[in-house]
């Protein structure tokens, strides 16, 4: 396959509305189990979270079909876009499927981070969808992330590998996405502050 390249600004100026878009995606995912199991309306979305609009009883097995939700959206998503980067002739395509693959995996990996961070650091309880649901079904709290960790993290070598720049280049572009996403989450989460 032929090699690409995508320059920083197409790159910023691609993932951060691709971000916003992943993560409204993941959301739904957790609405359309909570619809599909009958509870769609007590549930609110924001950008970052799904919120209950009232309290009520929810079985184990649906709550962990609603816990995951979210992050099948996004794991399929990002093998669907890696899909069509790999087949897509036509350059911007490829860009653009180039960097929605990657929100999608970003989205989820710099949770990873953050909630790890938040647990050696600050000794708060795991909070993330895949951290909740692998200590409730008995592997821990770290069995999850670290397998979609490793399958996100495939993913973007993968993508990585055709890009056709200099390696310092290319750890510029997954610094930069690590830094937007950051930025993101923080005014995401003031967001839900000041909407909730």
């Amino acid at each position: 396959m032929k090699k690409f390249k995508i320059t920083l600004k197409e790159f910023v100026a691609l993932f951060i509305p691709l971000y916003f878009i992943s993560g409204i995606l993941h959301e739904l995912g957790h609405y359309a189990v909570f619809a599909f199991l009958g509870y769609g309306s007590k549930v609110r979305i924001l950008f970052g979270h799904c919120f209950f609009n009232a309290p009520f009883y929810m079985s184990e097995k649906a709550s962990v079909l609603m816990l995951l939700g979210g992050p099948f959206v996004n794991l399929f998503l990002a093998f669907i876009f890696y899909y069509l980067f790999k087949k897509t002739k036509k350059m911007w395509n490829k860009k653009l499927f180039f960097v929605f693959s990657q929100s999608n995996i970003l989205y989820r990996i710099s949770v990873y981070i953050q909630q790890i961070r938040y647990s050696l650091f600050f000794k708060l309880p795991f909070l993330n969808d895949e951290f909740r649901v692998s200590q409730r079904i008995g592997f821990g709290p770290l069995f999850l992330p670290i397998l979609f960790g490793t399958i996100f993290s495939y993913i973007l070598f993968s993508l990585y590998k055709d890009l056709d720049q200099t390696r310092g280049k290319k750890i510029l572009h997954v610094l930069t996405s690590f830094v937007l996403s950051y930025i993101i989450i923080f005014f995401s989460v003031c967001l839900d502050k000041i909407l909730w």
